[in-house]
């Protein structure tokens, strides 16, 4: 008997010795340095086979993928309505977030059936911004997303109604009817084709109620914010029938008086003399071998490294460029298979995870957060997505000023087509405030600057987004302004 223990004890403690081993292999291949570049680099294949069976602890598209899709793609703003009554919540504030995780829950539970859609109706689009009169929630993402990018957020498997309807969406409204009790209407409309879907709920709406009259009671706004639409700048002639010079989208916010803004500073991220903070952490995040890519200097200092056809650039001012000039391939960031196509969501997803892990390489105030800007929708090529992110702080885009243009851009930049990375511009920025404040004028003011500098023969501009803002450009301290998309062209304006 004793000698079956002690025959046991061994076998149990080679087992376990055996397993250590794997594990602690794994970890030198996949995060340690210890190897050097050359020979880490080389068996990169290797440590990929081993790491199969636990893909789902270091794959981009975990749990945590999630979670941070859920603040990438957060909305812009939500406001509360009621009637004169209006009260705008950024990202900077608690109550933006418990209405905004209220509201996933509103609609996780409208998808999955829990929520009952007693009725189902088309309307105008009068009717749809008349819903802002009564009490309600407006959730404005000012972007246009595809609609499988919000059940991605909120983990819903499969089709629902919801989905079914609406493909394209830049906004959801909630309205609660007045006497009517347990019904809530969900209004949704559809970009692709300009319908507006309203939903009747069948749910306890105690406590959207409450958030939303805590909120009006705490932050009331009489008289100082209008949607365009109340003010007819929307409307494409004026009251005496001559065409109106600027168009705003109709949900737009007008502050009709100047605001005060507190003031930011700028913490550029590059090289310092001639070593980067985090140079080793970035060329492993792009696949690049010191030990054999090829590498030179540009007269300014910024370092480049060229290998596999790509080239990696980290600028002396502080930003990462990646491009792959490989047709097939690039950074490798989710394997694609039979059951698993690089749609909109899946490729959100995991380009996110990527963002998010250079982002978190830099020691950031905690003060600014990343959110995708630009529209995320499936084009004409499948597979093929340009997304595009900028630091938000206080609620506040801050964009980036591009020295030889002069335009400006996005914080970050990404291609990514079938599961690869092709392109890749990242501002490596940190931001914090500052004591000194300063007055914004108003976005009408900004408009009136921009339809002058760049209106031809009078010609009608419409501007679909108009972004109070920060611009970060050489200078430490990013300048406050306001910027604006125009339809029917790309890029930002100002």
């Amino acid at each position: 008997m004793h000698k079956e223990y002690k025959r046991y004890l061994k076998n149990s403690l080679l087992i376990f010795l055996i397993a250590l081993s794997f594990f602690l292999v794994f970890r030198l291949w996949s995060v340690s340095n210890y190897f050097g570049d050359g020979l880490a680099q080389s068996i990169s294949n290797i440590a990929r086979v081993i790491k199969k069976p636990f893909i789902n602890l270091f794959d981009r598209e975990d749990d945590s993928s999630l979670e941070n899709l859920k603040y990438v793609l957060s909305p812009k703003r939500i406001v509360v309505n009621y009637d004169e009554k209006r009260s705008i919540m950024q990202s900077n504030e608690d109550d933006f977030f418990a209405f905004y995780e209220h509201f996933l829950e509103i609609l996780r539970k409208t998808e999955s059936g829990e929520i009952k859609i007693e009725s189902v109706e088309n309307v105008s689009q009068s009717d749809y911004y008349a819903s802002l009169k009564s009490k309600s929630v407006l959730v404005d993402y000012d972007t246009l997303y595809d609609y499988n990018l919000l059940t991605a957020v909120t983990d819903v498997v499969g089709e629902s109604r919801l989905m079914t309807d609406s493909s394209v969406f830049r906004e959801i409204i909630i309205s609660m009817p007045e006497n009517v009790l347990n019904y809530t209407a969900l209004y949704i409309m559809d970009y692709n084709d300009g319908k507006v879907y309203k939903y009747m709920l069948n749910m306890d709406k105690t406590v959207l109620e409450g958030l939303l009259n805590t909120r009006l009671a705490e932050n009331p706004s009489p008289g100082t914010y209008f949607y365009s639409f109340e003010l007819n700048f929307h409307v494409e002639e004026n009251e005496d029938g001559s065409p109106a010079k600027v168009l705003f989208y109709p949900m737009t916010s007008v502050a009709l008086m100047p605001e005060e803004r507190q003031g930011i500073i700028s913490y550029k991220h590059g090289l310092n003399g001639e070593e980067f903070e985090n140079e080793s952490q970035i060329l492993k995040l792009f696949n690049i071998n010191t030990m054999s890519a090829g590498k030179y200097t540009d007269i300014d200092g910024s370092k480049n490294f060229v290998e596999n056809n790509a080239t990696l650039k980290i600028g002396a001012d502080g930003f990462i460029e990646y491009i792959s000039t490989d047709e097939k391939k690039g950074v490798l960031l989710t394997e694609l298979s039979e059951n698993k196509s690089f749609d909109v969501g899946l490729a959100t997803i995991v380009t996110s995870g990527f963002v998010n892990e250079i982002y978190n390489l830099l020691e950031n105030s905690g003060n600014e957060m990343l959110r995708i800007s630009g529209d995320l929708i499936e084009g004409d090529s499948p597979g093929k997505y340009t997304i595009k992110y900028d630091y938000y702080i206080g609620g506040v885009p801050v964009f980036q000023l591009d020295e030889k243009s002069g335009e400006v851009i996005n914080s970050v930049v990404a291609r990514v087509e079938d599961g690869y990375l092709k392109y890749y511009k990242h501002y490596l920025r940190t931001y914090d405030y500052i004591e000194e404040k300063t007055v914004q004028q108003t976005m009408l003011a900004a408009a009136d600057e921009l339809v002058d500098k760049m209106s031809v023969d009078n010609s009608q501009m419409k501007i679909s987004k108009a972004y109070e803002c920060f611009v970060d450009s050489k200078e430490n301290l990013p300048a406050s302004d306001w910027v604006f998309e125009i339809e029917g062209m790309d890029g930002l304006y100002r």
